[in-house]
């Protein structure tokens, strides 16, 4: 199944380097690979163009692209959950039936309930890099603070969303980073 690592570096796209270098108490760093975190410079946009050409033309190569496709999705295929979390009488919790690209929050009467969707990031973007990192219901279950990350960034978008009828309210604190809701 794995092809030699020669053709692998036949394709693969050499990554240029930087002069950047930090001091830290005294010490001088070398960080070559600084310019790779500006994720929307037009050079590392190129770069990972050219990187994913690089990974598609190898695993077309590999003539088991089929097999090995199959075989990820029959070990990813099984649900997963977080441990439910009661608030005011209710019960919410995170779901993924297998293959979703994010786990689904539900809202239950009960731990084991079939229960209903609350939110479901898998309808926020049509290519499911839209996540809920997190949701924090309020002490009487009536409200739930949600984070919302983009395109699989660790900056995050906290939204309140009304349990009752479902609806966002219209506060949002954009940019956190990390950060954690009470």
């Amino acid at each position: 199944m794995v092809r030699s690592v020669s053709i692998m570096t036949e394709l693969s796209v050499a990554t240029p380097t930087g002069g950047q270098v930090d001091e830290y108490h005294g010490e001088r760093v070398a960080d070559p690979y600084r310019w790779l975190e500006d994720a929307d410079s037009a050079e590392t946009k190129r770069w990972v163009e050219l990187q994913a050409a690089a990974a598609e033309a190898f695993l077309a190569g590999t003539g088991e692209r089929d097999d090995i496709r199959r075989r990820l999705t029959e070990i990813w295929d099984y649900p997963r959950w977080s441990a439910p979390l009661e608030r005011g009488g209710q019960w919410f919790q995170g779901r993924n039936s297998g293959l979703q690209d994010q786990p689904v929050v539900y809202r239950m009467a009960a731990p084991g309930a079939a229960g209903q969707v609350l939110l479901d990031p898998n309808a926020l973007s049509a290519d499911g890099t839209v996540s809920v990192p997190a949701f924090v219901p309020s002490e009487d279950g009536s409200l739930v603070a949600y984070g919302v990350n983009e395109a699989g960034s660790d900056w995050t978008t906290w939204r309140v969303k009304e349990v009752a009828s479902g609806e966002d309210r219209s506060d949002e604190v954009r940019w956190s980073k990390y950060g954690l809701v009470a």
